[in-house]
């Protein structure tokens, strides 16, 4: 809940909590989501370094789960934003590709929409579109508190 309300000091706190948690208990998944809201944090102290680390750090542990996890988004939002902000727009298109793909969770067709248009104004060679899409549908993201 802390997440959906952008409140990012006690997202850190339960996060550090919850990596204590989720490594005495061994399940991938948790794990996992414990370093996307430290990606998340991260994000929103706008340490870009730490957001790749961590983002790196919960596909890593997710990609070990026996069931595919099917909210990858928790740490592909944030790392969107670090690549637009960095203008690396092809890295930011091939990790919004990723957040559409199953058995990830399907998010509002709004959302989809703003990520498919994006991609699709990649895929026509218009890179400045396709970067000042992608911070369109970041900036729905986080009204529609996906990120």
């Amino acid at each position: 809940m802390s997440l959906r309300r952008h409140d990012a000091a006690t997202v850190r706190q339960l996060a550090l909590e919850f990596v204590g948690l989720a490594g005495a208990l061994g399940f991938p998944e948790y794990e996992g989501v414990a370093a996307a809201l430290l990606c998340w944090v991260a994000w929103q102290e706008g340490r870009s370094d730490e957001v790749e680390k961590m983002a790196q750090e919960a596909l890593a542990h997710w990609g070990r789960c026996v069931v595919h996890y099917s909210f990858h988004w928790l740490a592909l939002w944030p790392l969107v934003a670090v690549h637009l902000s960095g203008g690396r727009v092809a890295d930011a298109v091939e990790v919004s590709r990723q957040m559409l793909l199953p058995p990830q969770q399907r998010l509002p067709e709004e959302l989809e929409l703003a990520i498919q248009a994006a991609l699709g104004t990649w895929d026509k060679c218009d890179s400045q579109g396709a970067a000042e899409m992608l911070g369109q549908a970041v900036e729905l993201a986080c009204r529609l508190r996906y990120a």
